[in-house]
């Protein structure tokens, strides 16, 4: 829903912008030198909306090489240790990040807005949503060591990042 909210404003951001004349218009005002003078894309929504466009395809290759996704686990699991999942342990958080980031890239204008409320609350949910997937790591991990014991130890010598190649 908060989702829905914060693409809504974003949407009456940009036809206030288009429309200067609709009564909207105070509401959002001018944020950027670049929208002044015209209506236009800002850098910073463009830069978010391919990263978040780009955590979302991370997501897929995830997905597609688990070959689905359960929450329950399988009867015979297999450790996943190619495509994404040779490159770091938690490639799907990483696409989650991505989108996270992004998604927040985009809709950063609105703590300019006469609607801080919604875009403070937006910004707390991507940090909460951050901090959630940092912590349930060292736990995936632990279950992932205790399933796959020796094959596991093997594959995070040779993953040794869980999110960001060379960085973490």
């Amino acid at each position: 829903m908060m989702y829905y909210l914060v693409s809504l404003n974003d949407f009456l951001h940009y036809i206030s912008l288009a429309f200067p004349s609709l009564p909207i218009q105070p509401v959002f005002p001018l944020l950027h030198a670049s929208e002044s003078n015209g209506p236009g894309i800002p850098l910073s929504v463009l830069l978010g909306s391919l990263l978040s466009i780009a955590g979302c395809v991370v997501r897929i290759f995830c997905y597609r090489t688990l070959q689905g996704f359960a929450f329950e686990l399988q009867k015979s699991p297999k450790l996943a240790t190619s495509g994404p999942y040779s490159i770091v342990r938690h490639p799907a958080y990483t696409g989650t990040w991505m989108n996270f980031i992004g998604s927040a890239m985009v809709h950063w204008w609105i703590l300019g807005t006469g609607v801080k409320a919604l875009g403070y609350a937006w910004l707390i949910g991507v940090g909460s949503g951050i901090t959630v997937l940092l912590m349930r790591m060292d736990g995936e991990d632990a279950l992932m060591k205790k399933l796959f014991g020796s094959e596991w130890e093997a594959w995070s010598k040779v993953v040794r990042y869980r999110l960001i190649p060379g960085v973490y």
